[in-house]
């Protein structure tokens, strides 16, 4: 993570490529569910906007077929540890899984 804080133009160009890939996964369940929020746990979680604003792009670049609205994207406010159970965490409390 000390080297996402760097400003290098290696370590900008794999946070991009980063993003472009996440955004095509994130993007592809904004279609399917409509989600009101991606959340972006675990290590990925500690680059916060670095990550996210390239991020949030490439969802709105790729998501054709359905209003993004109010999707929020945001870094997760789990334990980096958490993994798939705290991202299913919300949808249990509403009662959706």
């Amino acid at each position: 993570m000390i080297c996402a804080q760097a400003q290098d133009p290696g370590v900008d160009y794999a946070i991009e490529g980063a993003a472009q890939f996440f955004g095509i996964g994130a993007g592809n369940v904004v279609s399917m569910p409509l989600p009101e929020m991606v959340e972006n746990g675990g290590g990925m979680a500690k680059m916060g906007e670095r990550l996210l604003a390239p991020l949030r792009g490439e969802v709105a670049r790729r998501v054709k077929m359905c209003p993004l609205g109010n999707l929020q994207i945001e870094a997760s406010l789990s334990s980096p540890r958490v993994g798939i159970p705290g991202c299913l965490a919300p949808a249990r409390r509403r009662g959706v899984i």
